[in-house]
Protein backbone atom coordinates (compact mmCIF):
# COMPACT_ATOMS: atom_id res chain seq x y z
CA UNK A 1 0.00 0.00 0.00
CA UNK A 2 2.70 2.33 0.81
CA UNK A 3 4.16 1.98 -3.07
CA UNK A 4 0.68 3.20 -4.05
CA UNK A 5 0.91 5.91 -1.66
CA UNK A 6 3.78 7.20 -2.83
CA UNK A 7 3.11 7.01 -6.32
CA UNK A 8 -0.08 9.33 -6.00
CA UNK A 9 2.05 11.49 -3.95
CA UNK A 10 4.41 12.37 -6.82
CA UNK A 11 1.45 12.47 -9.15
CA UNK A 12 -0.07 15.21 -6.61
CA UNK A 13 3.04 17.11 -6.48
CA UNK A 14 3.41 17.01 -9.98
CA UNK A 15 0.56 18.52 -10.86
CA UNK A 16 0.57 20.96 -7.86
CA UNK A 17 3.66 22.15 -8.83
CA UNK A 18 2.04 22.66 -12.24
CA UNK A 19 -1.11 24.64 -10.88
CA UNK A 20 1.17 26.92 -8.82
CA UNK A 21 3.07 28.15 -11.33
CA UNK A 22 0.43 29.02 -13.35
CA UNK A 23 -0.89 30.51 -10.30
CA UNK A 24 1.83 32.71 -9.29
CA UNK A 25 1.62 36.07 -10.36
CA UNK A 26 4.23 38.87 -9.90
CA UNK A 27 6.02 39.66 -6.50
CA UNK A 28 2.93 38.00 -4.89
CA UNK A 29 4.34 34.85 -4.05
CA UNK A 30 4.14 34.92 -0.50
CA UNK A 31 0.57 35.74 -1.22
CA UNK A 32 -0.45 32.83 -3.24
CA UNK A 33 1.62 30.81 -0.77
CA UNK A 34 -0.09 31.48 1.85
CA UNK A 35 -3.61 30.65 -0.05
CA UNK A 36 -2.02 27.34 -1.25
CA UNK A 37 -0.89 26.44 2.29
CA UNK A 38 -4.46 27.72 3.41
CA UNK A 39 -5.97 25.17 0.86
CA UNK A 40 -3.76 22.13 2.09
CA UNK A 41 -4.86 23.18 5.95
CA UNK A 42 -8.36 22.78 5.23
CA UNK A 43 -7.83 19.61 3.14
CA UNK A 44 -5.88 17.68 5.62
CA UNK A 45 -8.16 19.27 8.53
CA UNK A 46 -11.26 17.74 6.47
CA UNK A 47 -9.80 14.27 5.92
CA UNK A 48 -8.92 14.25 9.65
CA UNK A 49 -12.74 15.08 10.57
CA UNK A 50 -13.78 12.25 8.27
CA UNK A 51 -11.92 10.19 9.61
CA UNK A 52 -12.43 10.60 13.59
CA UNK A 53 -8.58 11.25 14.50
CA UNK A 54 -9.05 14.40 16.72
CA UNK A 55 -10.63 12.28 19.82
CA UNK A 56 -7.11 10.64 19.63
CA UNK A 57 -5.13 14.19 20.05
CA UNK A 58 -4.44 13.80 23.87
CA UNK A 59 -2.47 10.73 22.32
CA UNK A 60 0.37 12.87 21.66
CA UNK A 61 3.48 13.64 23.51
CA UNK A 62 4.80 17.02 24.38
CA UNK A 63 8.00 15.43 22.33
CA UNK A 64 6.10 14.32 19.10
CA UNK A 65 4.07 17.91 19.39
CA UNK A 66 7.26 19.58 19.62
CA UNK A 67 9.03 17.48 16.39
CA UNK A 68 5.60 17.74 14.90
CA UNK A 69 5.72 21.57 15.19
CA UNK A 70 9.49 22.20 14.12
CA UNK A 71 8.94 19.84 10.86
CA UNK A 72 5.52 22.28 10.17
CA UNK A 73 8.19 25.27 10.75
CA UNK A 74 11.13 23.35 7.68
CA UNK A 75 8.04 22.74 5.46
CA UNK A 76 7.28 25.88 5.42
CA UNK A 77 10.48 27.67 4.99
CA UNK A 78 10.94 24.82 2.49
CA UNK A 79 7.93 25.97 0.42
CA UNK A 80 8.69 29.89 0.80
CA UNK A 81 11.96 28.93 -0.68
CA UNK A 82 10.39 26.49 -3.38
CA UNK A 83 7.47 29.23 -4.25
CA UNK A 84 10.72 31.70 -4.84
CA UNK A 85 12.30 29.38 -6.80
CA UNK A 86 9.65 28.24 -8.97
CA UNK A 87 8.57 31.74 -9.87
CA UNK A 88 11.69 32.78 -11.34
CA UNK A 89 12.90 29.17 -13.03
CA UNK A 90 12.21 26.62 -15.74
CA UNK A 91 9.50 24.13 -14.12
CA UNK A 92 11.65 21.15 -15.40
CA UNK A 93 15.64 23.14 -14.15
CA UNK A 94 13.51 23.77 -11.14
CA UNK A 95 12.37 19.98 -9.95
CA UNK A 96 15.98 18.50 -10.88
CA UNK A 97 17.30 20.87 -8.11
CA UNK A 98 14.66 20.09 -5.86
CA UNK A 99 15.01 16.44 -6.38
CA UNK A 100 18.41 17.41 -3.83
CA UNK A 101 16.31 16.76 -1.07
CA UNK A 102 16.06 13.01 -1.59
CA UNK A 103 20.12 13.25 -0.87
CA UNK A 104 19.79 15.30 2.08
CA UNK A 105 16.57 13.22 3.48
CA UNK A 106 19.05 10.29 2.96
CA UNK A 107 21.53 11.52 5.02
CA UNK A 108 19.90 12.86 7.78
CA UNK A 109 17.92 9.21 7.90
CA UNK A 110 21.23 7.96 8.07
CA UNK A 111 22.70 9.89 11.11
CA UNK A 112 19.46 10.69 13.15
CA UNK A 113 17.57 8.08 12.65
CA UNK A 114 19.55 5.10 11.80
CA UNK A 115 18.64 3.74 8.51
CA UNK A 116 21.08 2.10 6.01
CA UNK A 117 22.38 3.65 3.08
CA UNK A 118 22.17 0.81 0.58
CA UNK A 119 24.54 0.97 -3.09
CA UNK A 120 21.32 0.30 -5.09
CA UNK A 121 19.98 3.67 -3.03
CA UNK A 122 23.10 5.94 -4.04
CA UNK A 123 22.63 4.83 -7.24
CA UNK A 124 18.88 5.23 -7.24
CA UNK A 125 19.49 8.88 -5.78
CA UNK A 126 22.28 9.44 -8.12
Amino acid sequence: MWVLSALLSSVSAGISVIFQKKGTFGDRIFFTSALNVCAMFFTIFAVTAIGGSFSELYLITPHCLVLTVLSGIFQALSWIFYFLALRDADVNYMMVLDKFNIVVTMLLAWLIVGETITPVMLLASA
